[in-house]
């Protein structure tokens, strides 16, 4: 027996009727087979090097929490994060760089932590920044991660089981419930942050953009890209839809939602309903 097939051996110990020596041993071999065999998935599903990479300027208190979400992802992801300030330029730094609030939280438990500080540039260049403390080369899947936003502790793994199957440059999803203030209003699907009509003539898909993730193709096109004064969103999905071979995508996981605060470019619209 111990030739045939790991689920073969399974089959045979449950199933046996005359062979007492592996009844009385059978539930803990087989939970120790499938132990084994759920190890072994896990090594295979993680074949897939996943980084998030983030942009923050003046929220520690909400990177703290992007950093918290990221370490509890139920799939490895690394995690490069660019914090971003005018104060950076000036000699006395040390109220907008924040080691001592964010070192314990670090903890490589999901993936390393890369923090870097800078001045503020274009959104466009904080996030290049961000890209360039990696090299594109160690990864196969780049999410954008905003540190205001909340992604829910199979986020990662449903995006990387989406892009094993579809093999799509750029993806993202929509917010299934809302956060407004201090009101959850799980009833509220946010499709994205509004479209223009250039946007529509290319058929780039309605996604919420800090729920995006890139090929290493994708990638390499943004770091490649000219420096844009839009949102990068808007640069990026036009660059990319603009781009020959580059395959854009609607995804269905419902794993991320969207926080309407007093400091994001929603607030006007939305927190006064």
């Amino acid at each position: 027996m111990d030739n045939l097939p790991l689920d073969a051996q399974l089959s045979e110990w449950r199933v046996s009727k005359n062979r007492p020596q592996y009844q009385r041993y059978s539930s803990g071999v087989v939970s120790m087979l499938q132990g084994l065999r759920g190890r072994i998935r896990r090594r295979q599903d993680t074949a897939i090097r996943a980084l998030a990479f983030t942009c923050s300027r003046h929220r520690p208190l909400m990177l703290r929490h992007c950093i918290m979400q990221l370490q509890r992802q139920s799939y490895p992801i690394d995690h490069a994060i660019y914090v971003n300030s005018p104060e950076d330029e000036n000699a006395d730094r040390t109220s907008v760089h924040y080691d001592a609030l964010l070192n314990d939280v670090c903890q490589n438990i999901s993936g390393k932590v890369l923090i870097s500080y800078g001045k503020s540039q274009t959104f466009h260049k904080n996030f290049v920044s961000a890209l360039k403390m990696i090299s594109v080369d160690d990864y196969d899947l780049f999410f954008k991660v905003d540190d205001d936003d909340i992604y829910l502790h199979s986020y990662v793994r449903d995006v990387v089981e989406d892009f094993v199957v579809n093999r799509w440059d750029y993806s993202g999803t929509c917010s299934h419930g809302v956060l407004n203030g201090h009101r959850w209003c799980p009833g509220v699907i946010q499709t994205d942050l509004g479209l223009g009509q250039k946007e529509r003539d290319l058929g780039i898909p309605a996604i919420m953009p800090s729920s995006a993730a890139f090929s290493p193709k994708a990638i390499r096109i943004i770091l490649e890209a000219p420096d844009s004064p839009f949102f990068e969103d808007i640069h990026w999905r036009r660059l990319l839809a603009g781009t020959s071979n580059v395959i854009m995508a609607l995804r269905d996981d419902r794993n991320f939602i969207y926080n309407i605060h007093g400091g994001n470019a929603s607030t006007a619209t939305w927190l006064e309903r």
